[in-house]
């Protein structure tokens, strides 16, 4: 989206605002027109040594974070974990293309607006707080200092698919934990899975880690 589009129609906008009240704790940075893959994007912001002792929280703009407390539970969540989200699994199987692959020992929770957005039906995986293996990318929140020390990145590869399942397993291969908490949101985008750019993504990252898991 441009500025304007994002203004008034990005879902992620409405919870900016709704941290303005609170800006001493949040520093925003959103990529307008954005035409770049997610890794890169993400990377950026990694490798930005004034983020070195903070938690950096990647979120897509079809994201309504309805969490007043989202400030708290964030240095919570990471005091017990390195990487964050709000929905995950802890077992999945070794070939699995998605986290929630298969349907067991699963972990959180995401609403999705429907009857035209009148209602929010809530999709509940699972308890949590609980300690996964892999987390859906719509909401990361990062410990950078421990990523960084362990030269964990974003694998570029992974424009707009696969890039936080990448990133997870990065994660597990190199000894950092992973968690969901449990922080209200509301997710307003459809999903492409099973779309033409997401079986054409999947390749590369069957290729990187088929018989490879770190699990």
């Amino acid at each position: 989206m441009n500025r304007e589009d994002f203004k008034g129609q990005a879902p992620l906008h409405k919870t900016l605002n709704k941290l303005r009240g609170k800006s001493s704790l949040f520093c925003q940075k959103i990529i307008y027109n954005n035409k770049s893959g997610l890794g890169e994007i993400y990377n950026r912001h990694l490798e930005n040594k004034k983020y070195f002792n903070d938690i950096l929280l990647f979120v897509h703009d079809d994201v309504l974070i309805e969490d007043i407390f989202l400030s708290e539970k964030l240095n919570e969540a990471i005091r017990r974990f390195d990487v964050v989200g709000i929905a995950g699994g802890l077992t999945p199987n070794k070939g699995a293309l998605r986290w929630f692959d298969p349907w067991e020992n699963l972990s959180g929770a995401v609403g999705h607006p429907c009857n035209n957005e009148l209602i929010i039906d809530v999709t509940h995986y699972g308890p949590s707080p609980s300690e996964c293996k892999l987390i859906d990318g719509l909401f990361m929140a990062v410990n950078v200092e421990k990523v960084l020390k362990l030269g964990v990145f974003f694998d570029r590869q992974f424009k707009f698919h696969f890039y936080d399942l990448d990133f997870c397993l990065s994660c597990i291969k190199n000894g950092l934990r992973i968690g969901t908490w449990p922080i209200w949101v509301v997710h307003y985008g459809e999903g492409a899975y099973g779309s033409l750019e997401w079986k054409e993504d999947s390749i590369p990252f069957r290729q990187k880690w088929d018989g490879k898991w770190p699990i």
